[in-house]
């Protein structure tokens, strides 16, 4: 999972977790009874709606009353009855209303009457509150109830008014299948415009710090990767004070140091290798004479000699090639190459008339590199392939464009690399198979490879390697494509 996935989660977390914080406090307060915060929410709409209503039925003659029933349920989808104390019905559809709706309807209202606006009004009893009176419940504010009960109609709101007209209180009652159901009672629009703030909110809060955060782990993740890569030119941006800013400080200094260290082996290697030439020269030429001045049973001896220098003198020449790839590679001059052209000219070098060598080059295929390097990484790549695979099949040397590169891939059938050395195959001096010595006539030095890829790196190119399936073993060199 991504950081910034991490991060964002957690962020998810903490909103969730305040939100259960606050629920809970809600709860205890009002000790699971929701009832009241729906009141609250939807007193000012019900008192309005009951103003309207009875001010529109006193104006009314009673055979009109159904109409005015029907005509406000359907506009505010709630059932609108009126009762009297004993639940009597007065106006609105004949219903059965529950038990526990009947026994608050004729419960005697506590608290004083709210203020009058007309001859009929919502309100109560304006009897003061005496000894012996019961409680007010829970669920409203005097003279407002609300019930839940058994049936169609699960939710009721019952607003008691006082009716002069008829000489006895009414109760003035909402029905709906639900709190929900209709919007009358809970307006949702109110707790989502909270919710998109808080959530906004958090956002402003945490997305920067998050994308600040990924970013920095990026650039670090980019330039670690780099250096793994052996590329140590790397320069992060000094733009934080925190612990992630100190980090980058460190990878540059270690970039630097490791730069160094490297640079410094690589020149301590070529100076070895120019300072051996000179010797390995002077006794190539003495075995040449020993050769012509020894009895003809000793010249095995000398034979032997002879080969030892060789080998030497090859290992100095490829260890020199090795270190002058890494020591110049900002002298190397880049330009359009005929990929082909090159690729053909590497098949006469290592192997004309080859039939081992197949080559599928498209000959529209050029790239941006060094053709004296990108020479000689083909050809290494070629030699390799024919020396510890060439009696397996054919060795394939083809090419394919992608995007805005070339890739060019030398793939043989040999017996491949262990999967745990793939990562040191271009290392200096590294060789996968133990077998591959000098005794095995197929051996090399363990350079050819390491040359190859200080050829590209120096020609801005990449290189990767792996093993081929069921058998064999490929190396895939990118290189930009070339517009010229």
């Amino acid at each position: 999972m991504r950081l910034s996935t991490k991060v964002l989660l957690l962020a998810l977390l903490n909103i969730g977790a305040l939100l259960l914080l606050f629920a809970a406090i809600f709860i205890t307060q009002y000790r699971g009874d929701f009832r009241p915060l729906l009141i609250a929410t939807s007193r000012e709409k019900i008192d309005a709606v009951s103003r309207l209503l009875v001010r529109d039925l006193e104006d009314a003659p009673r055979d009109r009353w159904p109409a005015i029933f029907t005509r406000y349920s359907r506009a505010y989808d709630v059932t609108l009855l009126l009762v009297d104390r004993e639940a009597n019905l007065l106006g609105g559809p004949a219903l059965p209303i529950p038990e526990n709706i009947v026994r608050r309807i004729r419960e005697r209202p506590p608290g004083p009457m709210l203020p009058p606006a007309g001859p009929i009004l919502p309100g109560e009893d304006a009897r003061p509150e005496r000894d012996g009176d019961r409680p007010r419940r829970k669920g409203g504010p005097p003279g407002l109830f609300i019930e839940r009960a058994d049936g169609p109609l699960t939710f009721w709101v019952g607003l008691r008014l006082r009716a002069p007209s008829y000489g006895v209180p009414a109760t003035l009652l909402f029905a709906s299948s639900g709190w929900l159901s209709s919007g009358f009672f809970f307006d949702g629009r109110p707790w989502l415009i909270a919710l998109a703030i808080i959530l906004g909110v958090s956002a402003l809060c945490w997305l920067p710090f998050i994308r600040s955060l990924t970013a920095s782990v990026a650039q670090l993740s980019k330039a670690t990767e780099r250096i793994a890569q052996g590329h140590f030119e790397i320069e992060l941006p000094h733009s934080r004070t925190d612990e992630i800013g100190q980090l980058g400080s460190s990878i540059n200094q270690l970039s630097g140091q490791l730069s160094r260290f490297v640079t410094g082996q690589k020149r301590f290697l070529a100076d070895v290798a120019h300072e051996l030439c000179s010797p390995i020269a002077r006794i190539q030429f003495a075995a040449g004479i020993l050769e012509r001045r020894v009895s003809q049973a000793d010249r095995e001896y000398v034979a032997d000699l002879q080969s030892e220098i060789e080998h030497m003198s090859g290992l100095v020449n490829e260890l020199l090639s090795f270190t002058r790839m890494g020591l110049q590679p900002d002298e190397v001059k880049l330009q359009a190459v005929d990929l082909g052209l090159l690729a053909q000219r590497a098949v006469e070098r290592e192997g004309p008339g080859d039939r081992r060598l197949v080559l599928a080059i498209d000959p529209t295929h050029r790239v941006v590199a060094d053709p004296t390097l990108l020479l000689r990484a083909i050809s290494n790549l070629m030699r390799n392939a024919l020396r510890y695979a060439g009696d397996s099949g054919p060795v394939h040397v083809l090419s394919q464009k992608h995007d805005q590169q070339i890739v060019l891939t030398v793939a043989d059938s040999g017996p491949g690399v262990p999967e745990d050395l793939i990562g040191q195959v271009f290392e200096p001096f590294r060789r996968s198979d133990p077998a591959r010595t000098r005794s095995n006539t197929s051996g090399g030095v363990g350079l050819g490879l390491a040359i190859v890829k200080s050829c590209i790196d120096a020609c801005r190119g990449e290189i990767t390697c792996r093993n081929r399936q069921p058998t064999g073993f490929e190396v895939e060199i990118r290189l930009p494509a070339s517009d010229a």
